[in-house]
Formats: C-alpha cells, structure tokens, sequence
C-alpha cells in the first residue's frame, strides 16, 4: 500500500531544528499499524514538492497547517483538487486539524475562526457512542456546518464537529491524534514567546503533563479506513 502524506505545515528553521516535521510525525505514529506500507511525504507548504496524482497512492492524508482554509494560499486550490480526486476513485482520505477543515469546505462545509486565541492544549471530546476522550489540540479555527456527506463522530462544547465521518471513505478530526506529550512538548518549548506568549505557554505545559491522551482508538479507526483500499 502506498499512501501520500500532504505535509502542510511551515517548519521554522532554526527555531524548530531537531524536531520532527508534521509528515514525518504522522507516519511515525500510522505506520504503526502498517508495517509493509510505503509513505512518500509532500512538502506543500514549504514549497518543496507538488501535490501529487492519486493515480500513483493508494491512500491520501493530510496534515495541519499555520493557514487558514479561507487565506489566499496557492496550494489550497490544488489540496481541494487532490480531495475530489480521490473521492471520485474510490481511495481513503483521513484529515488532521486543518486537513480536518479542508475537507469539509471542499466538500460543502463551512470553516470559521473560533475564538481570538488559539485552543491549544488537552480538551475532552465526546463520541457519539457516549464514551469521553482527551485528545491534544492546537488550532484557531473549526468546522461550523458539515458537508451533507459528514456524519458526525465525535464532539466537544467548544468544538461541536471534531470528528467526521464521510459516506465515502474518508474520515477527519479536528484534533492531532499523532502528537505524543514528548512531541508537543517539545514544539511549545521551541515555540515559547513566538507561537504562544510564555504565560500560555507554560499553562499548556502543565495541561498536557498533567493529563493523560491515549492514541490507539484513533489508530485503528485509521488503520480500518485504509485496509479499505489496500
């Protein structure tokens, strides 16, 4: 199985030197589950590659991103292009946070700005079979209306649509279901006083030492999405 991971995401350097990109992030944490898959990463946002035909993939994931689904960015057109394209063969698409975002507005969605702040840290969510889960966030914006081919998989007060589920294969949150607290960490501290201000910065610290965010429900909600196609 091949799959194509949109990296999305600016990495600051030096400021972010020796963590991990978000592409490579997120392969770390799937290839988990897919020990014989071959990931090739784009690097969209930093101009480094093209998005790429879904002839070649057998599965597409896209990753977070600084922008917003409404900026004017050059490769929005062509992220929405590759999402319809692989709807229209059939292949599994799975969305992180703005990937989340991306999919509903190409799809029929609507995506607005939040709140003044970033929501960064650890927020509880609630599936709709009535279980509750923590999960680590860092966005400003969030889905408002879900395409007519959404169904809704998990919520929260702040976030009433941080997880859908498509009537094709495909499948997003609004979340990041790929960071480890050691990661996380590791970005606001970089990050601290030019990502978030300090005060914030340690609040979230704390936040996400404190409470404890499991990862393997998102993994094989994953890992059964792409067995589809492979």
């Amino acid at each position: 199985m091949r799959v194509a991971i949109l990296d999305l995401t600016t990495h600051q350097l030096p400021l972010l030197s020796g963590i991990r990109r978000a592409g490579k992030c997120i392969e770390d944490w799937i290839s988990q589950g897919f020990s014989d898959a071959k990931f090739e990463i784009f690097d969209i946002a930093g101009g480094m590659g093209k998005v790429p035909s879904m002839k070649n993939f057998d599965a597409l994931i896209v990753s977070g991103s600084e922008r917003s689904v409404y900026d004017r960015v050059s490769w929005h057109v062509d992220v929405s292009n590759v999402l319809i394209e692989t709807r229209k063969m059939g292949k599994p698409i799975f969305g992180i946070c703005f990937g989340h975002q991306i999919m509903a507005a190409t799809f029929g969605g609507d995506v607005r700005r939040s709140s003044r702040y970033d929501s960064v840290g650890v927020r509880k969510f609630v599936h709709r079979d009535g279980h509750a889960f923590n999960r680590f966030v860092w966005h400003h914006d969030q889905v408002i209306r879900p395409p007519d081919c959404a169904t809704l998989v998990a919520s929260s007060d702040y976030c009433p649509f941080a997880s859908l589920e498509y009537s094709f294969p495909a499948f997003s949150v609004q979340y990041h279901p790929e960071f480890t607290t050691e990661y996380f960490k590791k970005l606001l501290i970089a990050g601290e006083g030019v990502f978030l201000s300090s005060e914030q910065t340690q609040r979230t610290l704390t936040e996400i030492k404190k409470d404890r965010v499991p990862r393997d429900a998102d993994l094989k909600k994953v890992m059964e999405l792409l067995s589809n196609n492979s």
